[in-house]
């Protein structure tokens, strides 16, 4: 006679389980007194102030989108939706830098191997960036050489990677059509404060600028 395994199909799960996600949904909702109250001083520093930069790591709501496998929550973009307009609901601001900092760190999970294993060495990090207009990419034995100067890079402050578009300059290999994408630590860039709007002042949307890096 034979007999049924049961498999447990949760364990091979790509996202993130009902309960988990649902308890993300309620921690945004949470966060939003303290949204609203910090929104103000926010929208006068142009940026995200440090109580609602220490509530968006502490709550993992900045690393939401990213694979369990890289040591995020995994949340589907379902119950990102469900989070993001939750946060909203306190500052959009706010929900612009959450958006932003997941969707780049969730493309980043997209990027070859060899990119990942450098990005997220230390488990789960965060990375925004700006696409165009492109910076320089110039080929040296051994490496490249960026030069660029990306404006509303939204995020930046609360970021440690940067995911900048390039084109590429003294390349002899396959030519890839339109703009190319470098990784580059924030340590390395200068955030030039320049992000002087009407609104959504609280984005921290500056410029980030790349000298021979």
């Amino acid at each position: 006679m034979a007999s049924v395994a049961q498999i447990n199909t949760e364990s091979f799960s790509t996202f993130a389980d009902k309960a988990t996600a649902d308890a993300m949904v309620a921690k945004a909702k949470e966060l939003r007194p303290l949204l609203m109250a910090e929104a103000p001083a926010g929208e006068a520093k142009r940026a995200p102030t440090a109580a609602v930069e220490k509530a968006l790591f502490d709550n993992k709501i900045l690393s939401a989108l990213l694979p369990k496998r890289l040591g995020g929550v995994g949340l589907s973009f379902t119950d990102f939706c469900r989070m993001q307009i939750e946060i909203a609901k306190g500052d959009p601001s706010i929900s612009w830098v959450v958006q932003i900092i997941n969707g780049t760190s969730w493309v980043t999970s997209l990027a070859p191997d060899s990119v990942q294993d450098v990005v997220f060495a230390d488990g789960p990090t965060t990375v925004c960036g700006a696409y165009n207009p492109p910076g320089k990419a110039r080929k040296v034995d051994g490496g490249w050489i960026i030069n660029g100067s990306w404006p509303y890079t939204s995020g930046s402050r609360q970021s440690k990677w940067a995911q900048q578009g390039v084109v590429l300059e003294g390349y002899e290999g396959p030519v890839v059509p339109g703009i190319s994408m470098c990784y580059i630590p924030f340590s390395d860039l200068t955030i030039k404060d320049a992000w002087y709007v009407t609104g959504m002042q609280g984005t921290g949307s500056d410029i980030s600028i790349a000298t021979d890096v």
